[in-house]
């Protein structure tokens, strides 16, 4: 990295993943059901941008980015479900766990800096040491009732979002930046915006992700579930514009991720000028976060 200009936007970017997630906590409303609406405001909002700028013409930019969406579709889900149930701050500090998982996917995709980390002795070890704190803390967790729930919810969503992110990054490198940025979050969204729609047509799999059922009359008018979509899209359209445009200006996409961890401080300080206690211990779930960070630094020395 040349220049540090990726880190304005990508500590926006945390900012707005901070207040998305809050307001999911605020309003409690059915994952899937404001997640709809969410996704259909996007492709509203993003769709205008399809007439002023180029779609890239490269195919494996869409191939990633439809694949990415399909994994994300069912993580929103949870993420969303979990936060509801036990809050913003406790899901937060969980998913500082998925930079572990996302730094030893883009290593193993990308051989050269394995061998770069190998000849840093002292680099591996910071390294090996970040990691195995990662799994530490995570261990710590089982003390904490409400947040071993979260964690063993989560997890295999945790990976997911992990490959998810490593495919985003794939894509970037298959598009010019302004055309990835505005049509990776419009693909994405119509992506995921077709799996909940088909989730409505099929009860089954409307049950096990916690989807809306077959009728939409059930939540189409509901005054709530349109205001947490609305005021959910405003945020995830900023950070998702902004994080994947610093994303690609960088090498790996860990070092944003490394400024996207400040998220769980940010929903402690909403939760410290709103008067809220948190319920959890967030001691492990910091322990968490400190690792990550240093796992993106050692990696960005």
């Amino acid at each position: 990295m040349t220049t540090l200009l990726w880190a304005v936007p990508a500590l926006i970017a945390a900012m707005a993943i901070a207040m998305k997630t809050l307001v999911n906590e605020y309003f409690k409303v059915n994952p899937a059901q404001f997640l709809w609406w969410m996704r259909l405001f996007n492709i509203l909002a993003l769709l205008p941008a399809a007439f002023f700028i180029p779609c890239p013409v490269d195919p494996l930019f869409y191939v990633f980015v439809i694949s990415g969406g399909v994994l994300f579709a069912y993580y929103d889900v949870i993420l969303h479900e979990q936060t509801a149930e036990n809050g913003a701050g406790v899901v937060s500090r969980i998913m500082a766990l998925s930079v572990g998982a996302m730094f030893i996917l883009w290593t193993a995709i990308t051989p050269s800096l394995a061998l770069e980390y190998l000849g840093h002795p002292l680099r591996s070890a910071g390294i090996l040491g970040a990691l195995g704190g990662g799994i530490y803390f995570a261990l710590k967790l089982r003390h904490c009732e409400i947040s071993l729930r979260a964690l063993r919810r989560m997890f295999p969503a945790m990976l997911l979002a992990a490959i998810g992110v490593v495919l985003g990054k794939l894509a970037m490198n298959h598009a010019q930046i302004y055309s990835g940025v505005v049509y990776y979050a419009l693909v994405q969204s119509v992506t995921v915006f077709c799996i909940y729609m088909l989730t409505l047509k099929i009860p089954a799999l409307s049950r096990r992700v916690h989807a809306p059922q077959p009728s939409l009359h059930s939540f189409i008018r509901d005054k709530r579930i349109l205001a947490a979509g609305a005021c959910s899209s405003v945020f995830w359209i900023t950070q998702a514009l902004l994080k994947w445009f610093a994303i690609w200006q960088v090498e790996n996409p860990a070092y944003v991720t490394m400024i996207g961890l400040s998220g769980p401080l940010w929903i402690l300080l909403v939760y410290k000028l709103a008067g809220r206690k948190e319920t959890a211990n967030i001691w492990p779930g910091l322990g968490i976060v400190a690792c990550a960070l240093l796992l993106v630094a050692f990696t960005s020395l």
